[in-house]
């Protein structure tokens, strides 16, 4: 038997606490690892396990008018959800499920016979109605998830300004997929207790966290004037069996966009996903994606342009043969026989061609493409509408005397719909060119404005010559519009033929 002495006794003591220090370090250093660093991890590790949960599709925003008309909405459908550990009759319930959502037996019988995943999706977006009728099965393992379907007010109206989303709420054309980020929301989820299995545990509590709704969008545009624009549109492609046709309604004072559209077009409840080459066709925006020759209704730009400069005034007087000589080359006026000595007035009125072959020339190159710019041509207008084409303006340097010649009637330049439209507001409304725009605003759903148009505006004629060209086009529009009469209103216009 030993001895132990007072300092052996000491030695041992201070070992032991030594050992228990170490190990308390251990544990203190495994803690701050488990609860500090890891904690979050771990935690949701930990729900992941014992918790199963489903997706709340958050509302999708709405678009409004104008006038606070209701365009596009959301209303609640439901996704159907199989958890296979949890199906006590797999043949009875894929019988059930196949002939209420007309579903292939076969298949659905596989995916409700899974037990090694913790749920299969078995179809989208199902109706209330419908969604009802599932319920009333009570059938084990099956479970429903809000959803949220879209529904389009006016169906065929303004089909490619608002575009369309897919089944799970992601835009794809138009306004839908341009405004996405601001329409989808945040999506809440159902929480519900589970087993090691995954199966749920019967009289366990239930947790929903609700989802925040998307922003609600508010356009220029107005219903009632959009109705009527696509009546006539309508009537115009069915009259003269055209290809297409484009129309802008646009307020001068502000370039708001008040209607927009192109025929022909879809109903946007019933999207033809089975034809592809007519749903890209129809859902695209000609009057911003697009370009054309804009022939006569261009002479507005060039008749502004030579009287802002100096270069005519409402006496002076053109001679029209029927054509001009340029560079060699003979260019015809649309009338063959000539129009003979006409003033300003008068030139403009009959659309001449050779008046306006003069006053490009007078202007020259270099000024005839600085009114160009000023007046936003060869350049994306900066609409908040996806796929937007610049134009096509031939490069100054390439420019010969007969290219400019035929410029000045609107032809060897290409434009969209709505720049022409657009520099055309900034001449008639007292000389300043504004960026055209179709969304008022956006707002969450505390009522905040979360998004407005960044809009550039710049003068770009007097108010005199705005005045002098505004009368010009009431006098064109007297001699050639045979219902432009409004009651109240001065009426102007200048009308236009393609080259064929």
């Amino acid at each position: 038997m030993g001895v132990y002495t007072l300092h052996s006794l000491q030695k041992r003591t201070k070992t032991i606490i030594f050992v228990l220090l170490i190990l308390f370090v251990c544990l203190g250093v495994r803690l701050f690892i488990v609860q500090i660093l890891k904690g979050e991890e771990l935690q949701q590790r930990a729900v992941d396990q014992w918790t199963r949960d489903l997706s709340l599709t958050a509302e999708r925003g709405s678009f409004f008018d104008a006038t606070g008309d209701s365009l596009a909405v959301s209303y609640t459908t439901y996704d159907v959800y199989v958890r296979g550990r949890e199906v006590e009759d797999a043949e009875k319930t894929a019988k059930v499920l196949s002939e209420l959502l007309e579903l292939n037996f076969d298949k659905t019988l596989q995916k409700v016979s899974k037990k090694n995943v913790s749920e299969v999706l078995l179809k989208l977006q199902i109706e209330s109605d419908l969604a009802e009728k599932l319920y009333k099965e009570k059938l084990s393992g099956i479970y429903l998830s809000e959803n949220v379907g879209r529904y389009y007010v006016y169906g065929d109206l303004m089909t490619q300004l608002l575009g369309f989303s897919s089944v799970d709420n992601v835009g794809q054309a138009g306004l839908e997929a341009y405004l996405n980020d601001f329409l989808v929301g945040i999506d809440g989820y159902s929480y519900v207790q589970s087993d090691l299995q995954g199966k749920e545990i019967g009289g366990s509590l239930r947790y929903y966290v609700n989802g925040i709704a998307g922003d609600d969008v508010t356009l220029t545009a107005n219903s009632k004037i959009q109705i009527l624009l696509e009546k006539i549109l309508f009537g115009a492609y069915t009259e003269q069996k055209a290809k297409s046709v484009t129309g802008i309604v646009m307020n001068p004072k502000t370039s708001e966009v008040l209607a927009i559209s192109s025929k022909p077009s879809f109903d946007l409840n019933n999207v033809p996903r089975n034809d592809l080459s007519t749903l890209f066709e129809q859902s695209k925006m000609k009057a911003v994606t697009d370009t054309y020759e804009p022939g006569s209704t261009f002479k507005i730009l060039t008749v502004a342009a030579a009287l802002e400069e100096g270069l005519t005034n409402l006496n002076d007087r053109f001679y029209c043969p029927g054509f001009r000589i340029v560079d060699g080359q003979r260019i015809k006026c649309w009338r063959t026989i000539g129009h003979g000595s006409q003033t300003l007035t008068e030139a403009f009125a009959n659309s001449c061609n050779c008046c306006f072959m003069d006053l490009a020339l007078r202007l020259g190159v270099d000024k005839f493409y600085e009114y160009m710019q000023k007046f936003g041509l060869g350049k994306k207008t900066g609409i908040t509408i996806k796929g937007e084409s610049g134009g096509i303006v031939m490069p100054k340097s390439q420019v010969k005397t007969v290219d400019l010649a035929r410029m000045g009637f609107g032809h060897a330049i290409a434009v969209t719909p709505i720049q022409l439209l657009s520099s055309v507001a900034g001449i008639v409304n007292g000389g300043v060119w504004r960026t055209p725009t179709v969304i008022e605003k956006i707002v969450d759903v505390a009522g905040n404005v979360t998004f407005m148009p960044q809009t550039e505006s710049k003068r770009v004629l007097s108010q005199k010559t705005s005045q002098v060209v505004n009368f010009l086009l009431e006098k064109a529009e007297n001699k050639q519009g045979d219902f432009s009469f409004v009651e109240g209103y001065n009426v102007g216009g200048k009308t236009g033929v393609l080259p064929i």
